[in-house]
């Protein structure tokens, strides 16, 4: 899994090595993460409006654990929770988010219902109304299964976050505490890679990634929703540093355009794409997870499952 930071630069979340802090896309990070020993981080969240502060989860293949954390310094090193809303198994790892303030932090950990924190872990409180997690990590279900993307905090307002399940849009507006199903996406396949994600600065703006259910979007916490007509498939995709004349975020996506494959651009809210995948630098090896720099416009980044971190800067 990846992540960009509003503050810009990149934290990866990696199978059997855990993950890194990435400073300089020209030299590899010397250390990976450190306080927070995991062998998989399967999500990995910051906070809009502060930055240093990095929530963490993941799974312990080797030993049937897992656990979570928080970072203040960037997600350089780690703290774990004071508590786990429950027990120290296998079926921790999961998702895991935290709003812009950074007050409150939601987790879904493998198999089970989200759970909210306003202390920072001491203490949990299950979520009323969200679904349970069908999520399963690696060693019982297949790694793929452990990285679609069905939770997100709005980047705008602190108490709102959403879930996604089987085509079912679940949002709370108490900060987690209950969770009511709010809209729909038709044509919702098991098989589909899912990405679930909140535009920055925009209250209520929530995008669904669906495979070859396309690309649809929100502008009312998930109540209606919109589909894409020249999107024919999004596999991943992600907001970026907006172009100077342009208030929104430019949009990246690696998928299908107008009926051609590749990776595309668009900073006029998808009403135009233009293909920006370099045909001789071709990303294999099941692309899975994409973020794009909030500060540095053009540089997108795409993670696979085993051949490493590709990234672009366009000019």
């Amino acid at each position: 899994t990846l992540h960009c930071p509003s503050i810009g630069g990149l934290l990866s979340g990696t199978a059997d090595v855990d993950g890194f802090r990435h400073i300089s896309m020209k030299s590899f990070p010397e250390k990976q993460y450190s306080g927070l020993g995991l062998q998989d981080t399967t999500s990995i969240d910051s906070s809009y409006l502060y930055p240093n502060i990095v929530v963490r989860a993941g799974t312990n293949n080797y030993d049937n654990t897992g656990g979570a954390g928080l970072s203040t310094d960037h997600g350089t090193t780690f703290k774990s929770f004071p508590t786990y809303p429950i027990q120290n198994n296998y079926t921790l790892g999961g998702e895991i988010v935290i709003s812009p303030d950074a007050k409150i932090i939601l987790w879904r950990p493998f198999q089970e219902y989200p759970y909210y924190t306003t202390d920072q872990g001491s203490t949990w409180k299950l979520s009323i109304g969200a679904p349970k997690s069908t999520d399963r990590c690696c060693r019982d279900f297949g790694i793929d299964a452990a990285y679609n993307s069905l939770l997100a905090a709005d980047r705008f307002n602190s108490c709102v976050f959403y879930v996604y399940d089987a085509g079912d849009v679940f949002v709370s507006e108490d900060c987690g505490v209950r969770f009511d199903r709010r809209g729909n996406i038709p044509g919702f396949s098991e098989s589909y890679h899912v990405m679930v994600k909140s535009v920055p600065n925009y209250p209520g703006e929530l995008w669904v990634s669906t495979d070859f259910g396309g690309l649809w979007r929100s502008r009312d916490k998930g109540t209606t929703w919109t589909k894409f007509s020249n999107i024919q498939r999004s596999v991943l995709f992600a907001f970026g540093k907006n172009l100077d004349n342009q208030k929104f975020p430019a949009i990246y996506l690696m998928g299908q355009v107008n009926s051609i494959s590749g990776i595309f651009a668009s900073y006029d809210e998808g009403i135009t794409f233009v293909n920006i995948e370099d045909p001789n630098i071709l990303v294999g090896d099941n692309p899975w997870s994409m973020c794009a720099d909030k500060n540095v416009f053009g540089r997108v980044y795409i993670g696979t499952l085993g051949r490493g971190i590709f990234f672009s800067e366009i000019q």
